[in-house]
């Protein structure tokens, strides 16, 4: 999320993070208040993130392999 003012990053979201979790921020910037803390899930959903970022980086797409040719 970032102000639209400034063009300062005000908080950022894990990329499979549903969007109705981010409602309640988006409210808060429209009306000019600051943002509440993360949700519960928030720092579950970083975590599973940075698994799938491992998990992505290690495997095996046909095409883009040395092994394929």
């Amino acid at each position: 999320m970032v102000d639209g003012q400034t063009g300062l990053p005000i908080r950022r979201y894990p990329r499979k993070y549903n969007p109705y979790d981010i409602s309640n921020d988006i409210e808060s910037m429209l009306k000019g208040m600051p943002l509440a803390p993360p949700i519960a899930n928030f720092n579950e959903e970083w975590r599973a993130a940075a698994i799938d970022a491992e998990r992505d980086t290690y495997r095996f797409q046909k095409g883009l392999n040395v092994f394929d040719e």
